[in-house]
């Protein structure tokens, strides 16, 4: 729009008797400017939407998503998204690319406007990756070796498939489906009470995923806790005594219950 309106500006100042010779230059050169810049370029092989988003050269195809299809040596998934950690969609470089599922890209987003509003400023570069990886199960493209892939139907949608990076260290634990829906009731509850209690989203405490596992795997100690994805340092210090109290209480409650029944 604002291409045609120069050119038409130029073109009037052109026929309009009595315009001075340098505005007839000046609408002229600006006009010629703003069809060679996008002429330039096409003619240099990249493109970019109305997003900010870069097509691959010589291909109907953003070239983020190109770039990691050729890491990742597959198609992406419906449900992959690449996100651009820096929030600049021009800066295709590997270290500022991460794969991950999109519903965790659109609760990673929510957590990046919340820092903003709570400190304002967003978190820094290296803050964003370390979270992204170990909180949203992001999978950044300059370290491929780290993660290995697995995929499970998110019980809460059986439609949807849920995209989870399971690292190394965990590559042998089998999924199974087999936890106590009471127990992880309870972890959910004391979940929610924290997140009221601090003031924040309940998923900054934990995630429904990280407490499913918490139920499954059912740790006894810390060491224990901090091999669970989405389980932090942090959140460890903070969370951890709360979580595996409950766990405990269930666990005896359990032997309890075996005890009686023999």
């Amino acid at each position: 729009m604002a291409r045609t309106l120069t050119i038409v500006c130029a073109v009037a100042m052109v026929l309009i008797p009595g315009t001075s010779l340098i505005s007839k230059i000046f609408w002229v050169s600006l006009a010629t400017l703003s069809v060679a810049v996008p002429l330039l370029k096409l003619f240099r092989g990249k493109r970019s939407d109305r997003g900010g988003y870069i097509f691959a050269r010589g291909a109907n195809e953003y070239e983020h998503r190109l770039i990691a299809k050729r890491v990742l040596k597959r198609d992406l998934f419906p449900n992959e998204v690449v996100h651009h950690i820096n929030g600049k969609r021009s800066d295709n470089t590997l270290r500022n690319l991460c794969v991950m599922d999109r519903h965790q890209h659109e609760l990673f987003h929510a957590w990046l406007d919340w820092k903003k509003k709570k400190s304002g400023r967003y978190p820094t570069f290296k803050e964003q990756k370390r979270v992204l990886c170990e909180d949203y199960k992001g999978y950044l493209l300059e370290a491929p070796s780290n993660f290995n892939f697995s995929f499970r139907t998110n019980k809460y949608s059986p439609v949807r498939r849920t995209f989870v990076v399971q690292k190394s260290v965990n590559s042998n634990h089998r999924y199974s489906e087999d936890y106590s829906q009471k127990l992880f009731s309870d972890l959910r509850q004391e979940r929610n009470r924290l997140a009221i209690e601090k003031n924040i989203p309940a998923y900054l405490v934990f995630k429904n995923f990280t407490l499913e596992e918490m139920a499954r795997q059912m740790p006894d100690d810390a060491a224990s806790m901090a091999n669970i994805i989405g389980v932090t340092s942090e959140k460890l210090r903070l969370y951890g005594d709360h979580f595996l109290a409950i766990i405990w209480k269930h666990r005896t409650n359990q032997d309890l219950n075996k005890k009686r029944s023999v």
